[in-house]
C-alpha cells in the first residue's frame, strides 16, 4: 500500500511540471540576411520649380553605358530602386530651352548605402535667347542630337556640349556665324537667326564620323 502511494505521488508531480518543446532546427529561420540595397533619388528643377519629362540615367562610377534610365514625374522627381550598394554616378539630359545653373553639372556622382535614399539634385533654369524661342541642340560622342532643324527667323538655336570630347560648331560654306569650340561638359554655344535660308555646319574633330546638321530657317 505504501508503494502505491508513492506511485500516485510521484504521477502527481510529473503531471504538475510544465511540458517543454522541442523545435527542430529546420523550423527556426535564424537571422534574417543583413539589407545590401537602397534607393537613389533624383530631383530636377527649373528656377526652383520640380521639372518633369527630364531623362534621367544611371550609370556605375566610371561606366559609359547607362545601367537604367527613367524620368522625372510631375513632381521632378524619379527614383531608382533597389540598387545595390556602391558608388554611381547620375546624368540628365537638358531639356529643350533650359540650361544648367551656375557650377551645376549634368553629372553627378553618387554614394547609395544599404537600407537608405541618396538623393540628387540638378537645378537649371530656363533662358529666354534674344530671338526670344530657343532650340537646344546637344553635342555628345560623334553626333549631334538634331541633324536637320527648321525654325522660323528671330529663333536662337543653342548648342550645348554634353561631354569633354571637345567639339565645334563650324559654319560649312557660309558666315553666318564664327566657329565656336566646345571643349568641356556643359559648354554653350547660341545663335540667333533673322534671314532665312539653309545654314549647315560640323564638329571639325569628328567630321569624318557624320557630326553634321543644317539649320533652315523659313518665313512664317
Amino acid at each position: 500500500m505504501l508503494r502505491n502511494l508513492r506511485t500516485r505521488a510521484a504521477t502527481a508531480v510529473l503531471l504538475l511540471l510544465p511540458v517543454v518543446m522541442v523545435s527542430c532546427g529546420d523550423d527556426d529561420p535564424g537571422p534574417s540576411d543583413p539589407e545590401t540595397t537602397g534607393d537613389l533619388r533624383a530631383t530636377v528643377t527649373a528656377d526652383g520649380t520640380g521639372l518633369a519629362d527630364v531623362t534621367v540615367r544611371l550609370f556605375e562610377a566610371g561606366g559609359t553605358t547607362a545601367t537604367a534610365t527613367q524620368t522625372t514625374g510631375s513632381n521632378g522627381q524619379t527614383t531608382f530602386s533597389d540598387v545595390e550598394a556602391g558608388a554611381y554616378e547620375v546624368e540628365i539630359e537638358l531639356p529643350e530651352g533650359f540650361l544648367l545653373e551656375t557650377g551645376e553639372d549634368d553629372r553627378q556622382d553618387a554614394s547609395v548605402t544599404a537600407g537608405s535614399t541618396t538623393n540628387v539634385e540638378f537645378a537649371l533654369t530656363e533662358e529666354e535667347g534674344e530671338g526670344g524661342e530657343v532650340v537646344v541642340i546637344n553635342a555628345s560622342g560623334t553626333s549631334f542630337s538634331e541633324t536637320d532643324v527648321t525654325i522660323a527667323p528671330g529663333t536662337t538655336v543653342r548648342w550645348v556640349s554634353q561631354d569633354d570630347m571637345g567639339h565645334t560648331v563650324t559654319p560649312d560654306g557660309h558666315t553666318e556665324w564664327t566657329s565656336a569650340s566646345l571643349n568641356n561638359n556643359g559648354d554653350t554655344f547660341e545663335h540667333t537667326f533673322d534671314d532665312v535660308g539653309e545654314f549647315p555646319y560640323f564638329c571639325t574633330p569628328h567630321q569624318a564620323q557624320g557630326m553634321t546638321g543644317v539649320i533652315t530657317v523659313e518665313a512664317p
